[in-house]
């Protein structure tokens, strides 16, 4: 049943990636942050109060906010750095090394054995992330590798953070150690989004961007990581973190659905802007959006190179042009 879940989480995790993709040229790393688990977090505490959970010692609290801080606040912050580098598909690529990472630190902790069973199962699906990246390597955006390197360091923090709550989950409830671990991160994003004016930014967001924002909130913030602590409660780190492996699955399905082109992007070296190009038919650069890849509806005018652009006839059958 934990398994089970987790794989619901990590599919909601999937699409908030992409979702992430499409709000990143509209706003910093932080302020995504701080725009997810604000609103995960108002979602949080009223069900935790209504539902009267069990509320983690008072003990346990600094430890608890510290490994909250640590991954609803540092983790995302690079999660979303990530993503603004890469496509949401291939980000979530780099983000399923979770399970191999999760398993070297339970181990080193000594929280679960390292057997050459699970060594090499989770050897093979490395293997086949490996693969992914590389067969998209050609298509990737312009320095990628940035994006997915990130990634790949900070899901360290994840992996601590699924080794480290088991435990403290276990001498309270999976939905009270969550919203005080959500709480202490929402908070701590934030104060810095406050000194140093990223919250602003919020107000510059349009209807579109605030629906996005929403979703990411609540089914990407709030009910993801309900069902993810849930199943850190139930079944074992590694086995939760092995799920990770549906996020790219679902990120690459609502980034490029079906009968649109899949995105490729690249930045124009300007901040908060970012478009995707492809060539038409008279080889000419055009840009035009792509669902959830962060892209603006921009047409570049007709260009007048000749080796572009047929030259106009002239003479006899020149007024049929």
């Amino acid at each position: 049943m934990g398994v089970l879940i987790a794989i619901v989480s990590s599919s909601l995790g999937g699409t908030a990636a992409a979702v992430t993709r499409y709000l990143v040229g509209n706003a910093d790393a932080t302020t995504l942050a701080i725009l997810r688990w604000g609103i995960g977090f108002l979602c949080v505490l009223p069900v935790a109060l209504l539902l009267r959970v069990r509320w983690p010692p008072r003990s346990d609290w600094p430890a608890v906010a510290a490994l909250g801080a640590c991954y609803f606040g540092l983790f995302f912050v690079f999660y979303n750095i990530a993503v603004s580098f890469t496509t949401a598909a291939r980000a979530s690529l780099a983000l399923s090394t979770l399970p191999l990472q999760t398993m070297l630190v339970a181990a080193l902790l000594g929280i679960e054995p390292l057997t050459a069973r699970k060594t090499a199962g989770e050897a093979i699906a490395m293997l086949g992330v490996l693969a992914a990246l590389a067969s998209g390597l050609s298509a990737a955006p312009v320095g990628a590798w940035r994006g997915e390197l990130i990634m790949t360091g900070a899901v360290l923090c994840m992996a601590f953070y699924n080794v480290w709550s088991r435990p403290f989950i276990m001498r309270s409830s999976a939905l009270g150690y969550l919203t005080v671990g959500m709480g202490a991160g929402a908070a701590s994003l934030v104060l810095i989004g406050s000194l140093t004016g990223r919250v602003a930014v919020l107000s510059t967001f349009g209807t579109s961007e605030w629906i996005a924002g929403i979703y990411l909130g609540v089914a990407g913030g709030a009910l993801a990581f309900i069902l993810w602590v849930l199943a850190l409660q139930k079944a074992s780190p590694t086995r939760v973190a092995t799920t990770m492996t549906v996020n790219p699955i679902a990120a690459s399905l609502l980034a490029a659905p079906p009968g649109r082109r899949a995105d490729h992007c690249a930045s124009d070296h300007r901040p908060g802007r970012r478009v995707c190009r492809h060539l038409d038919r008279h080889d000419a650069v055009r840009t035009e959006p792509v669902a959830f890849s962060g892209c603006r509806t921009r047409r570049s005018a007709p260009p007048t190179s000749p080796s572009l652009w047929p030259p106009r006839p002239r003479g006899r059958g020149a007024e049929r042009w």
